[in-house]
């Protein structure tokens, strides 16, 4: 059996939060309403498989989310919601 996957999605709109998270019932989905809870809890989570973030946010936008996140999550690949550019993450 193959291990379950776990996606980090990040968005500064809760509901959107909600429907993707609840979409992806098969998977382990850990949600971040912004992009400085996104690095603690990357940092926390081990193996990130997959990141899909909203582009526009307060803090940060969702490109310079992936970058932090490539120092930090080795082989995690990242989708940006509003873009629906594919960024993959060295390993």
């Amino acid at each position: 059996m193959a291990a379950v996957k776990r996606i980090l999605v990040l968005d500064d709109d809760a509901l959107t939060l909600a429907v993707i998270e609840r979409a992806l019932p098969d998977y382990r989905v850990t949600v971040a309403p912004d992009g400085d809870t996104a690095l603690v809890l990357a940092s926390q989570l081990g193996t990130i498989d997959l990141v899909i973030t909203d582009y526009l946010m307060p803090s940060m936008t969702g490109d310079e989310l992936i970058g932090r996140l490539r120092g930090t999550a080795a082989g995690t690949e990242g989708a940006d919601r509003d873009g629906a550019q594919r960024h993959p993450v060295p390993r």
